[in-house]
């Protein structure tokens, strides 16, 4: 898509839904008898996964002043917030705020942290969506990362480039010139528990 809202929380590849849905944990609370603690986590999941998508920057204010930034920083790397999770979804990572190969957590952003996939700019990407669409096979669609496309170039490939080259972000930044950039604080550098 080449914009950020709600509806985007929805849209997963099928290694998602098999391994990650809530239908288990769901289920599994219901058996134990724990119906209403299954209710309570449903909505709390999907409350925190729809904000995360959100087209409204609700997490704004935290970074803006500054008497907020202590629950900014314990929140942007608690949950996912529209300025963490948005990067996911960013278009390039040439701005410095993408990160489409890291920024998971659609829920709990602690994991990304914890796993070094974390990227926290306090800024929103400028376009979203993916700038060009190689015809990658169904398959690498539904089922990437465990089967790579075949097409020489794709980001699904086993050998996909993980920055996308400038004429497309310049491509892009044509086709969103309507959209107006968010200007944020600089990047606050993430504590990363891996070796990298």
């Amino acid at each position: 898509a080449e914009y950020m809202g709600m509806a985007m929380a929805s849209r997963q590849n099928v290694i998602y839904t098999i391994f990650f849905s809530q239908i288990y944990l769901t289920a599994a609370l219901v058996y134990l008898g724990l119906g209403i603690p299954a209710i309570a986590v449903r909505v709390i999941k999907s409350t925190i996964t729809t904000l995360a998508h959100s087209s409204i920057p609700w997490d704004k204010p935290f970074y803006k002043y500054k008497v907020l930034h202590p629950i900014a920083w314990v929140l942007e790397r608690l949950i996912s917030t529209p300025a963490t999770h948005h990067a996911h979804h960013a278009a390039t990572t040439d701005d410095g705020v993408g990160h489409y190969k890291g920024n998971f957590g659609n829920m709990f952003f602690l994991w990304d942290i914890i796993f070094g996939t974390a990227l926290v700019s306090r800024k929103y990407p400028s376009a979203y969506g993916i700038s060009h669409y190689e015809g990658d096979q169904w398959y690498a669609q539904l089922a990437w990362p465990i089967f790579k496309s075949k097409v020489k170039g794709s980001e699904l490939a086993a050998d996909g480039p993980t920055v996308r080259v400038e004429d497309d972000y310049e491509a892009l930044a044509q086709r969103d010139k309507h959209k107006k950039t968010v200007v944020e604080p600089q990047l606050t550098a993430v504590p990363s528990f891996s070796n990298n």
